[in-house]
């Protein structure tokens, strides 16, 4: 819900009411980052953050599918919120709890999906009906 609602949703009506996202880089450390977020991002924002939108989107419902897919998706949503920091520190706040929850559910699900399955000879010794005993003389 967390990138339907606070990351595509949020980005969308910022788009719809006319953002244009300038200002976003200027607490960035890195004088690159600032200079083509303004040169490129800005000018092409309904591109950029359309993509952006998308790729939130995509991420909150792919998070759904169990298995290798959630893990992909962890693994990029981890990249993702790592890489805030390039804008401000400020960033960090946010970014560092996330990635570490994320890196938990990343594993979580590793584990998860690694797990052995049980083998017919497990599974079928539950579902036998079970032998009623007579009682002793």
């Amino acid at each position: 819900m967390l990138w339907l609602l606070a990351g595509a949703a949020a980005n969308a009506a910022m788009l719809l009411d006319g953002s244009t996202y300038t200002g976003f880089a200027d607490g960035s450390p890195i004088p690159f980052v600032r200079t083509t977020w303004e040169s490129l991002v800005v000018p092409h924002h309904h591109v950029f953050i359309g993509l952006l939108i998308a790729g939130e989107a995509l991420a909150g419902a792919l998070v759904l599918v169990p298995g290798r897919v959630r893990e992909v998706v962890l693994l990029a949503l981890v990249a993702f919120n790592a890489t805030l920091v390039v804008f401000a520190w400020a960033f960090a706040v946010w970014a560092v709890p996330l990635v570490v929850s994320l890196s938990l559910l990343y594993r979580a699900e590793r584990l998860r999906s690694r797990r052995p399955r049980p083998s017919g000879g497990a599974s079928s010794a539950r579902h036998r009906p079970l032998r009623s005993r007579a009682p002793s003389p």
